[in-house]
């Protein structure tokens, strides 16, 4: 994947949202993630890694239940600290469906960066549209 010449934030025809940081070779680690956000009525932010196979081969995609403990977490707490800092009243459910694991370049905060940005953005994009 050359992370140069994706978008940061893509939202997919399924509804599924593409969120990628960092570039691969620099040290400063890489980090992608497919995830769906919906929102429901109980307030706060539900969690769900999903436990079915993945479609993401084109990226070496692994599914969520596969991917490092500790990266699902970091995942979960960008996303936890933007949904917490947003002020938004109603609740979300954010489904992780997959992840780019780089054997090399995978960082902890990068996975946190994505994760935010993943709430940060569609919420954005709710409100733009």
């Amino acid at each position: 994947m050359n992370f140069r010449a994706k978008k940061r934030f893509e939202l997919e025809e399924d509804g599924t949202i593409v969120v990628r940081a960092g570039t691969q070779t620099n040290c400063g680690g890489i980090a992608a993630i497919r995830v769906r956000i919906t929102p429901i009525t109980k307030p706060g932010i539900e969690f769900f890694p999903l436990e079915e196979e993945c479609n993401g081969e084109e990226y070496d995609m692994v599914p969520a239940t596969a991917m490092p403990a500790v990266y699902r977490a970091a995942v979960f707490r960008g996303a936890q600290k933007a949904y917490e800092e947003s002020g938004l009243s109603e609740g979300i459910q954010f489904v992780l469906i997959d992840a780019l694991v780089h054997g090399i370049d995978a960082r902890e905060g990068r996975f946190m960066e994505v994760g935010e940005s993943a709430i940060i953005n569609w919420i954005k994009h709710r409100r733009n549209n």
